[in-house]
């Protein structure tokens, strides 16, 4: 336990730098001035964020061995620079999934993750339209929703635009006619995942995130992620940022899991 505890304090050591130098954490910065201008990445917060799982404001050593296993996705025993960077981006498992009130596709309601606390878990399919592993996808997806529906629910959370018109575009895209600009307005991101979604073959509603981009940002799901949100809820399942980690099959594992509970 010793050396591990050891092999833990080095990996956040790692964090510290990484986050310095490349600036993680946005959302965990601090004010510099009356200019409003941000200053240095706010390293305890952030290190908080990450392994306080319980959230009671102290970090206890079984959390950081927690943390450290989970990081751990080959179970070698000690951490790449990929897998910390990974560890870094949204939210682990076993933290509390950050609510939000997003938009239905018809703009005239709201869905809010906590409403399902305690009824059912959840599953988030981040992505949108212009990126080509959600088309690929959609199929599987689909078949493991049908067959979980009624233990659990299902949403699509269209985020922001992974290959804009206006943007880096992607051959598949333009032979299909796929084409759209980066939206400024929900209006705009709205009327794309109206136009797009029916053509996905997805049953189950879809939601959108708002112009600021905060969920997809603090679930770290651009261009598109998985994720699977227990009755109590916490995180049950994060899949890695795709396309290399975009598997419903292997999220499929944990949602047959919890719907059996």
């Amino acid at each position: 336990m010793k050396k591990l505890f050891l092999s833990i304090t080095l990996v956040i050591l790692m964090m510290l730098s990484l986050a310095l130098l490349h600036g993680y954490g946005q959302g965990d910065q601090q004010e510099k001035g009356d200019a409003g201008q941000r200053s240095d990445v706010n390293i305890p917060r952030l290190l908080m964020r990450l392994m306080d799982l319980n959230e009671d404001g102290r970090l206890a050593r079984t959390e950081s061995v927690r943390f450290f296993s989970q990081a751990d996705q080959n179970r070698n025993g000690f951490l790449t620079e990929d897998e910390i960077r990974e560890a870094m981006s949204g939210l682990n498992v076993g933290q509390k999934a950050t609510d939000f009130a997003l938009t239905t596709l018809d703009g005239l309601g709201t869905v809010k993750l906590s409403d399902s606390k305690g009824k059912k878990p959840v599953v988030l399919v981040f992505a949108s339209y212009t990126w080509p592993d959600l088309k690929s996808q959609a199929g599987v997806l689909e078949k493991i929703y049908q067959r979980y529906k009624s233990k659990s629910k299902w949403f699509l959370v269209y985020i922001r635009t992974a290959q804009p018109l206006d943007g880096q575009q992607v051959d598949a895209n333009v032979e299909e006619g796929i084409e759209f600009e980066e939206p400024k307005t929900i209006e705009e991101r709205l009327e794309i995942a109206r136009a797009s979604y029916s053509d996905l073959g997805l049953s189950f509603p879809a939601i959108v995130d708002n112009m600021d981009n905060k969920m997809e940002e603090v679930y770290g799901a651009w261009p598109g992620r998985l994720y699977v949100v227990d009755k109590k809820g916490n995180i049950a399942y994060k899949g890695k940022k795709g396309p290399e980690g975009f598997n419903p099959q292997q999220m499929a594992i944990t949602v047959k899991k919890i719907c059996s509970n």
